[in-house]
């Protein structure tokens, strides 16, 4: 579903091209523009060691690689086992908008790390509609905590710098059509944290706000000297039955019945029309039939 490009400096990814979704002039949409790191990236000892500063081999060559015949797996590795080791693993799988990291962490306290680390979305996610005003005003950093979507929007003088504890099924960032999600898998996360800055630009369209937002979720170690965490990483479109499929209540990103009594009232509408319009276009494949055809049916 989509096209990754990996680099040994961050042991991360440097771009992500999704393969179904295209900007207006036909480019795949970019799903880690402008990126000057590798993401997601591991930060330990209160935010002063980074995985995306420190060079990482690879169990690769450089060289083209292809998932879509079944999963395929890329190793990277920093440090020594004796000396401390962070190895990172990606496994890409066929037609699916997530990718599995695996973050083992040996003889953790030799390198200096004890109590959490953070694995952050670290690049933010950029506009893809001709509207960018639209599209800088859709986008959030969000978590479930215990159940609950939690939306950090905390900005003080167009900062955003916030943390919130508790237990985080996944945290991650939203656009107004694509998001980008960690997803722990063999464990809950036990916080969420956001960065972010709003500032004034200048488009062809005149100047709009413009927001730049990363979203990361923090996890324990154990008082085992190993750790290896499980994450599922998300990268794709807001969609509501693709990510109902996670089973951790990703399709709330999209806000649809959150809100109390209103929300619980218009979703089952909201997933009804959900439903239908895909099977109408499947009937008819045209946008344009399929929206007269849904007009017509709701008078």
């Amino acid at each position: 579903m989509f096209t990754a490009v990996l680099t040994s400096f961050g042991g991360g990814l440097r771009s992500l091209e999704l393969a179904e979704y295209a900007y207006r002039d036909g480019r795949p949409i970019q799903m880690l523009p402008e990126s000057q790191q590798a993401t997601p990236e591991a930060t330990f000892a209160g935010g002063t060691f980074s995985t995306s500063q420190v060079s990482f081999s690879c169990d690769h060559e450089a060289g083209t690689f292809d998932a879509t015949g079944g999963p395929l797996e890329l190793v990277y590795t920093y440090g020594t086992a004796e000396l401390g080791m962070i190895v990172r693993k990606y496994r890409f799988y066929p037609d699916e908008y997530h990718f599995d990291l695996i973050l083992e962490t040996t003889n953790a306290s030799r390198l200096g790390f004890e109590r959490q680390y953070r694995l952050i979305w670290n690049t933010p996610l950029g506009v893809t509609e001709p509207q960018a005003d639209h599209d800088y005003e859709a986008m959030e950093a969000l978590a479930m905590q215990g159940g609950s979507r939690v939306t950090l929007d905390d900005y003080e003088d167009d900062r955003l710098n916030q943390s919130v504890e508790g237990y985080t099924s996944w945290a991650g960032v939203r656009s107004k059509y694509f998001a980008a999600v960690l997803i722990p898998q063999n464990r809950i996360g036990v916080g969420v944290v956001a960065q972010g800055e709003k500032r004034q630009v200048t488009t062809p369209d005149g100047r709009i706000e413009q927001r730049r937002i990363t979203a990361g979720i923090s996890m324990e170690f154990s008082s085992v000297i190993d750790v290896s965490d499980s994450f599922a990483v998300f990268v794709g479109p807001l969609d509501y039955t693709l990510m109902s499929k996670y089973h951790v209540d990703l399709e709330d990103m999209l806000g649809i019945g959150t809100y109390p009594v209103i929300g619980w009232l218009i979703k089952p509408f909201a997933l009804g029309i959900i439903w239908l319009l895909p099977r109408m276009y499947e009937l008819t494949p045209n946008y344009g039939v399929v929206i007269i055809l849904f007009a017509m049916l709701v008078k």
